[in-house]
C-alpha cells in the first residue's frame, strides 16, 4: 500500500453526491489520505471509513475558498487535486511519487486517462483524443516547456501528483478571477506549474474519469449564486481574440498575475505568445461552449441578452438530444469497441485491474 505520509488527495465537490459516494467507497479501501470539501446545500451523511483516512468537510463556500481550506490542511510532501467524477489509481499514484522522489528537477507527475461513460446503461470506454502522446515536459528552459505544453494542450499538471510546496506557492495568491472565459483558472495553474519545473508523464493508467451525464457546476463560483452557475462563458480562443474593452482589462489582469506569481522572471511577450499558441489547438477549437456561443452571438447579436441566454440553453438541449442518437449506433458496437481499447492499453503496457471499471455501473 502507498505510504500514508506521502500523499494527500483533495477533492472539492458540489451537488454531486452520487460521484462523491463512489469515490469515498473506493478510497475507504485504501490508506491514501483524502479530503472532500462539499459545498452542496445539504450535508452528506458520512460513509464507512475503516482506515480513518478520509476527511469530509461541508460548508457553503465557493470552489476556491474550499480549495484553500483543504490545501492548508495538507501536511504530506505530495498533493493532487481530483474531480469528484475521477478515480486516481493507487498504484499509479505510487509510481508518480517514486519518480518525483528520484528526480528532484521534476515538480509534477501524472499518467494516462481512461474515460468511462454510459450508453443505455452499458459501460463505454474511451481514450481522450488529446491524451499524453510524447508529451513529457523535460526541457531545461521553461519557455520551451510552455511552448510544447500549449501547442498540444491537455491537463498534464492540474490533476497530477505535485510537490506540496509548489502547489501551495501557486495557490496562495490565486483568487476568483472575474472573467468571461471558461476554465481560465486551470490554464493559469498549468502555466505556473510549468515555470516551477519539469513535468513527467508516465506510461501508466492514472485516472478513470467517469461521465455520468450530469452537469458539473463545481465551476469556481459561489454555489449559492445561480446566476453564476448558468452564466455563459466564452471558450478561451473567443475570449482571447475578443476586442471588447472588458475582455482587454481581464486579459491585462491575468497577464499581470502570471508575471507576479511565476517562478521565473517572465515578460508580457512570452505570456502572450504562449497563449496565442492555444488558438490553433484542437482542445480549444472543439469546445462545445465555444462553437455554440460563437454561432448564437453572431446570429442574435442584436437581441436582448436574456433572450440570447435562453435560446443558447434551448439549442444546447437539442444538440445533446441529437448527439444521443449517435449512442444508438455505438450501443451495438460497444463490446467490440471496449475490448479494442483495452487491448490497445495492454499493448502499451497499461495493465490494471479491469474490475475497477465496475464501480461506474
Amino acid at each position: 500500500m502507498i505510504p500514508i505520509d506521502k500523499i494527500t488527495i483533495i477533492c472539492p465537490t458540489y451537488e454531486r453526491h452520487k460521484q462523491l459516494k463512489r469515490s469515498w467507497e473506493f478510497y475507504s479501501k485504501t490508506n491514501i489520505k483524502v479530503i472532500y470539501f462539499d459545498g452542496s446545500k445539504k450535508k452528506l451523511e458520512p460513509f464507512d471509513n475503516p482506515n480513518n483516512n478520509i476527511k469530509y468537510l461541508h460548508d457553503r463556500k465557493s470552489y476556491l475558498e474550499r480549495l484553500k481550506v483543504m490545501i492548508d490542511l495538507v501536511k504530506t510532501p505530495y498533493i493532487c487535486l481530483m474531480d469528484d467524477e475521477d478515480i486516481f489509481l493507487p498504484e499509479s499514484i505510487f509510481e508518480c511519487i517514486k519518480y518525483l522522489e528520484e528526480n528532484k528537477d521534476y515538480v509534477s507527475c501524472i499518467g494516462e486517462f481512461l474515460d468511462i461513460s454510459k450508453v443505455f446503461n452499458s459501460i463505454k470506454l474511451d481514450v481522450p483524443n488529446n491524451s499524453f502522446h510524447n508529451n513529457d515536459l523535460s526541457e531545461e528552459d521553461f519557455r520551451k516547456r510552455l511552448k510544447k505544453h500549449f501547442n498540444s494542450y491537455f491537463t498534464r499538471c492540474f490533476y497530477s501528483v505535485i510537490r506540496t510546496e509548489v502547489f501551495k506557492n501557486i495557490y496562495k495568491n490565486i483568487y476568483d478571477f472575474e472573467t468571461d472565459c471558461y476554465a481560465l483558472s486551470e490554464l493559469i495553474v498549468e502555466f505556473l506549474i510549468i515555470t516551477y519545473g519539469k513535468c513527467k508523464i508516465l506510461p501508466n493508467l492514472y485516472c478513470l474519469r467517469g461521465d455520468d451525464g450530469e452537469k458539473n457546476i463545481n465551476n469556481g463560483k459561489t454555489p449559492s449564486n445561480p446566476n453564476d452557475v448558468n452564466k455563459i462563458k466564452l471558450s478561451f480562443p473567443n475570449w482571447w481574440k475578443s476586442n471588447e474593452k472588458i475582455h482587454g482589462r481581464q486579459k491585462r489582469e491575468i497577464i499581470n498575475f502570471i508575471k507576479n506569481n511565476s517562478k521565473n522572471q517572465i515578460d508580457d511577450k512570452t505570456i502572450i505568445n504562449t497563449f496565442n499558441i492555444c488558438l490553433g489547438n484542437a482542445y480549444f477549437k472543439n469546445s462545445f461552449i465555444g462553437k455554440f456561443n460563437f454561432i448564437l452571438k453572431f446570429i442574435f447579436r442584436f437581441r436582448k441578452k436574456n433572450e440570447y441566454k435562453k435560446l443558447y440553453f434551448f439549442l444546447r438541449s437539442i444538440y445533446l438530444r441529437l448527439y444521443s442518437l449517435k449512442n444508438i449506433y455505438l450501443y451495438f458496437k460497444l463490446k467490440k469497441s471496449n475490448q479494442k481499447i483495452l487491448n490497445n492499453l495492454h499493448k502499451k503496457g497499461l495493465i490494471f485491474d479491469e474490475n475497477i471499471i465496475d464501480i461506474f455501473e
